[in-house]
């Protein structure tokens, strides 16, 4: 039984002190290492400058978006994760007008069939509907 057991000093004493002869690397206990993602800061700075390309997803064209165009609405797919406030701010980032009002709803997947008596869902998904102001314009057909 003796052979199995060790002090717990002898095992101290081999991990944090190694020999020459050895090519072992010693590893910082993983107290003490600082993952980059969880500081504050560089989540702010990276954000600052991609919200408009994590945001908005693609403009929405139909007839009745169409029709919304001429009270200066216009319809965007957005990210499922994002809200009101950081859809506002993609939209000025990205064509430069403040929108007045931002709406947002989700929309549901449409059962699909797919093979025999077999049905499944389409993606979740959400959209938002943008009221600019008065006299301001956003070319979807272009940008």
């Amino acid at each position: 039984m003796s052979l199995f057991k060790r002090n717990k000093k002898e095992e101290v004493s081999e991990t944090t002190q190694p020999t020459q002869t050895d090519a072992i690397k010693v590893v910082p206990p993983k107290k003490a290492i600082k993952k980059a993602s969880s500081n504050k800061q560089n989540k702010s700075e990276i954000k600052k400058g991609q919200i408009s390309y994590n945001v908005l997803i693609h403009p929405l064209m139909t007839e009745k978006i169409n029709l919304q165009m001429t009270h200066n609405q216009y319809v965007f797919a957005i990210n499922p994760k994002s809200n009101k406030i950081e859809v506002k701010k993609a939209i000025q980032e990205t064509y430069g007008i403040t929108p007045i009002k931002v709406r947002i709803m989700n929309v549901l997947g449409k059962a699909v069939r797919s093979g025999r008596g077999q049905f499944t869902n389409r993606k979740n998904w959400k959209k938002a509907i943008i009221t600019l102001p008065a006299g301001k314009k956003i070319d979807i057909y272009e940008s």
